[in-house]
């Protein structure tokens, strides 16, 4: 990998000298030249004037032939060369002959087709168990994985250590070799020569490269499934503001009035958390509760003032990568000008309380079993970032957390029927009597009882889950709940629409 880079930037280098050297001479000639002389000799003016050229040269006819000549040079030696999937990438010029055609990414980022092993099975086993709809032949099947995937799957910290850290150490110093590192001129032509990818452009390879083979899962995915802290601390450290909850970060900016939730471009709407609770990876949900991953995700933020790279990216990825930087760019730039202190970085960005695109918290995700932890790791690093908030609100604001769509964790557990879930936020204290913002203001039991698909399936779910609610509910809870006077509908109502049974 360091041979390869060495190679390629010693090659890069030899063409900006030779790029540089032939415009320089183009411009001398240029200006020596006499501009009038040649404009009328190239438009025939002379001649259709009767007068011919003084001093004899080139014909007309020739001259168009040498400029055409040299601008197909000019741009067979500045352009890129197509990329397909079957082709390798070349870039052939009649100067200097290329010392290596494969970039040094490359090699980090090529997927070779392996046979399942045993660490490799183990885990489409268990993403089977969470995905029914797969099946047994896809276990089986061969998978395309890259250096660094195999090393995750095998939980080699000292491989994917060591590919790592020199990916991070060549791209760096190829970044400060090329001027990536400081400001360019837009219009200079050199933007346009192959360099090899950059930091950023690597990190947003590593995680955007989505495995079609594992269900579009990217790197970190990995990372979480492994349940392995430290290979998630080791990605998350290499990645760093490409592992920002950006929904979470766009819910923050709108808050303080100067951003907008709309079309932004999010390249992880689910956040690392809500991530691990979905998939059942306990160790790591405990590890980022605990706050065991706080320095990987955080530190970047708060050591210093996030700088971009200044480089012009290839236009397939600039959209993405620039989105990512904007989002990074805020953030660094409003916690250091509003003094945002690391408490209330943790609590919005590394514990339950961060967002997904919709506006839902980790207790949306969080498994039964989990409920608790969620809620008291919630309600810690709130009482850490905000020191006038009481305990008692602060475990209720986390509870009743709506999403975008105006529904709590307890009204969205109602909804799946997912019975022991909604005893669990019960016992931890979630209002059964909250209702939803929209115009209908149902509660839980309406969303017990609205029809989804295949219902007739869930009607004793339903029915086991309105008993629950009712006997926890006061006797000023149960006029709210079964009278509804601000709702659309009253249940009673929503029951007998949906034909439910008695």
């Amino acid at each position: 990998f360091e041979a390869t880079t060495k190679q390629l930037l010693c090659y890069v280098k030899e063409q900006r000298s030779l790029f540089l050297e032939k415009r320089a001479k183009e411009e001398k000639d240029l200006n020596e030249a006499n501009i009038k002389d040649k404009v009328r000799r190239l438009n025939n003016f002379d001649i259709a004037a009767g007068e011919m050229p003084k001093s004899e040269g080139p014909t007309p006819d020739e001259i168009r032939s040498k400029l055409e000549a040299a601008e197909e040079a000019a741009l067979a030696q500045t352009s890129l060369p197509e990329q397909t999937a079957d082709k390798e990438d070349k870039w052939e010029t009649l100067e200097v002959p290329a010392s290596s055609s494969v970039y040094p990414e490359k090699m980090l980022l090529h997927r070779s087709t392996l046979f399942p092993e045993e660490p490799l099975l183990e885990l489409k086993r268990r993403m089977k168990t969470m995905c029914p709809n797969l099946s047994e032949e896809w276990v089986n099947k061969e998978v395309k994985l890259n250096p660094i995937e195999l090393a995750v799957i095998r939980n080699d910290l000292e491989i994917a250590t060591e590919l790592l850290s020199r990916a991070e150490e060549t791209s760096l110093k190829l970044s400060k070799d090329l001027g990536w590192d400081c400001e360019i001129d837009e219009e200079d032509d050199m933007v346009n020569l192959p360099y090899s990818n950059s930091f950023t452009e690597l990190k947003y390879e590593l995680i955007h490269n989505q495995n079609s083979d594992l269900e579009n899962m990217t790197l970190i995915h990995l990372a979480v499934m492994m349940n392995n802290v430290a290979i998630l601390r080791l990605v998350l450290s290499f990645v760093r503001e490409f592992a920002l909850p950006q929904s979470t970060v766009k819910f923050w900016e709108k808050e303080v009035g100067k951003g907008f939730l709309s079309g932004f471009n999010s390249h992880n709407h689910t956040a690392i958390l809500h991530f691990a609770l979905n998939t059942g990876c306990d160790i790591i949900a405990k590890a980022l509760m605990s706050g065991e991953l706080d320095d990987p995700l955080l530190s970047w933020i708060v050591d210093k003032p996030y700088k971009a790279e200044k480089k012009k990216y290839a236009s397939h990825v600039s959209y993405q990568i620039e989105g990512v930087v904007t989002t990074a760019n805020w953030m660094s730039k409003h916690v250091f000008e509003s003094n945002i202190t690391k408490n209330e970085l943790i609590k919005r960005l590394a514990r339950p309380a961060v967002f997904d695109a919709l506006g839902r918290t980790a207790l949306f995700y969080a498994p039964t079993r989990l409920i608790p932890e969620v809620v008291d790791s919630a309600v810690k690093a709130t009482l850490s970032a905000e020191s006038c908030i009481s305990l008692a609100d602060a475990k209720s604001a986390f509870l009743e957390a709506k999403s975008t769509n105006g529904f709590t964790a307890l009204m969205a557990a109602a909804t799946c029927g997912e019975v022991n879930k909604v005893k669990s936020l019960l016992n931890v204290g979630a209002k059964c009597s909250t209702r939803t913002d929209d115009k209908r203001e149902w509660n839980a039991i309406h969303m017990a009882i609205v029809p989804t698909e295949n219902r007739k399936k869930c009607w004793k779910k339903a029915k086991d889950i309105i008993k629950i609610i009712l006997d926890s509910a006061t006797e000023t809870e149960l006029d709210d709940l079964l009278l509804c006077p601000n709702s659309e509908h009253t249940p009673l109502m929503l029951a007998a629409s949906s034909n439910a049974d008695k």
